[in-house]
């Protein structure tokens, strides 16, 4: 019954639409992403999260407040470049627009 009901017509013209979808929006921001790590404060945002990462690898297990100190720094360095990233492809109609239908499909 369950193989019956993954091979629905319906179920696999939707995933396809979703791999379309998906395919679609990498193929849209994928030059969008690479000319916003070319920018400059996309880039210290970067070398800020690498700084973050050797620093916590260097810590020893009994730093505890630094390791939450760090791990507080490298949260908000990740949703920094997530934002940079959303906003970028947010400002590009056409990976704007392939983002909406990879949502809605």
């Amino acid at each position: 019954v369950e193989r019956e009901h993954d091979s629905a017509p319906e179920l696999v013209a939707s995933r396809q639409a979703l791999e379309r979808a998906r395919t679609d929006f990498a193929a849209a921001s994928a030059p969008v992403l690479e000319a916003l790590r070319a920018t400059p404060g996309f880039r210290a945002a970067v070398a800020k999260r690498d700084e973050i990462a050797e620093a916590l690898q260097r810590l020893r297990p009994n730093q505890i407040a630094e390791r939450a100190r760090l791990t507080k720094e490298q949260l908000a360095n990740q949703a920094d470049l997530r934002k940079q990233e959303q906003a970028a492809i947010a400002a590009d109609p056409t990976a704007a627009a392939a983002l909406r239908r990879s949502v809605s499909a």
